[in-house]
């Protein structure tokens, strides 16, 4: 191979390896408007998959006979409906990679999701009784992420 053809080929490896950078950091993050986005999405999409769910569970006859009362069925509304977008939600968060300045703060978030979903998983009747659930260190977190979706769970 002719040092001119293999000076090419380094000039063309460079701008591809250049090129195809994401513009967050070096390490594969996503920049700051990426990660604001992304993870704001996943939060109103799943806010979204939680609040259909239950709507549609009151609003179908005979699923509503089921769910009008008693312990028993708001279990089950919990455990179908509420709870599952809301750990989706929380390993999609998980999932992105924020900038490097907002990774600590952003992994805390997820922490304190996990945190309070395995709290309400052990004892969902206290979710029932409004003992649980609230996640106010992880909503805290997202609104100091300007992560407004995600930060009324």
């Amino acid at each position: 191979m002719s040092r001119g053809v293999f000076i090419s080929l380094v000039g063309v490896l460079a701008v591809l390896v250049v090129g195809g950078c994401g513009g967050g950091d070096d390490d594969g993050s996503l920049t700051q408007a990426e990660y604001k986005e992304q993870a704001s999405e996943i939060c109103s999409n799943r806010q979204r998959e939680k609040s259909e769910g239950i709507e549609a569970a009151f609003s179908n006859p005979k699923k509503a006979q089921i769910t009008g009362q008693g312990v028993k069925a708001q279990l089950e509304i919990f455990n179908e409906l509420a709870l599952p977008p809301i750990v989706t939600m929380t390993e999609e968060l998980d999932a992105l990679e924020p900038p490097s300045n907002q990774a600590k703060k952003a992994e805390a978030m997820v922490v304190a999701f996990e945190d309070e979903i395995k709290k309400m998983e052990a004892d969902p009747k206290a979710v029932l009784n409004g003992d649980l659930g609230d996640f106010v260190e992880a909503n805290k977190l997202a609104r100091e992420l300007s992560l407004k979706p995600c930060s009324g769970i």
